[in-house]
């Protein structure tokens, strides 16, 4: 795995390989470690998705609190708006249209809205970022 390497830039610290960013860092960058988004050779790393056990309990558990919570969806602009906080997520993986921190689908609103966890109005970003 390559580490980040952090310059500062502001208050923030920023990779100077993939460009992440550690916002109001103002400790010692020597410290600060991530794990860089590329690879040795410069080629974009996407998150992994846990596994497909974990992902299966988490859908049930999703799945469980939507029917309770009576299968309430979240208008279309909210559901937006979560899409692209997602997009913007160290955890959101592209190719996979996922996040790689619980494993959901975090689609646009046009697509399937029972597997699109930002369409379902009792869940919440399991980062607390929505």
């Amino acid at each position: 795995m390559v580490r980040c390497t952090f310059t500062r830039q502001g208050p923030n610290a920023v990779c100077t390989r993939c460009g992440q960013v550690v916002k109001n860092y103002t400790g010692d960058l020597t410290r600060l470690h991530a794990a860089c988004r590329v690879d040795e050779n410069g080629k974009k790393i996407e998150p992994k998705l846990p596994s497909m056990a974990t992902r299966a309990r988490n859908f049930a558990g999703f799945v469980g609190r939507n029917i309770l919570h009576g299968g309430k969806r979240r208008p279309r602009e909210e559901q937006e708006r979560c899409l692209a906080i997602c997009r913007a997520c160290d955890y959101y993986n592209p190719a996979k249209r996922a996040c790689s921190k619980c494993g959901c689908r975090c689609k646009p609103p046009d697509h399937s809205q029972w597997i699109n966890k930002i369409a379902w109005a009792c869940e919440d970003c399991p980062e607390g970022l929505w």
